[in-house]
């Protein structure tokens, strides 16, 4: 994966702790790594309130290939 990559999912990682769910996995039947795929899951939900006062959440979901950027 691109370097600049890792540099921003550390820094998403910081700061949504509990909300970022990164798996690095290899797509190569090898599992040798030459192929490695990313998927990223956010849950997204307001920050600040109260449980009960949340009535909007989302996740997203990307799935990250070898070729990028």
């Amino acid at each position: 994966m691109h370097e600049d990559l890792d540099i921003e999912l550390d820094a998403l990682q910081a700061t949504y702790p509990e909300a970022l769910t990164v798996e690095r996995c290899s797509s190569s039947a090898k599992g040798d790594g030459s192929a490695e795929r990313l998927a990223i899951t956010f849950a997204a939900e307001p920050r600040g309130l109260e449980e009960h006062q949340r009535f909007v959440s989302a996740t997203l979901q990307l799935d990250v290939g070898p070729s990028y950027p």
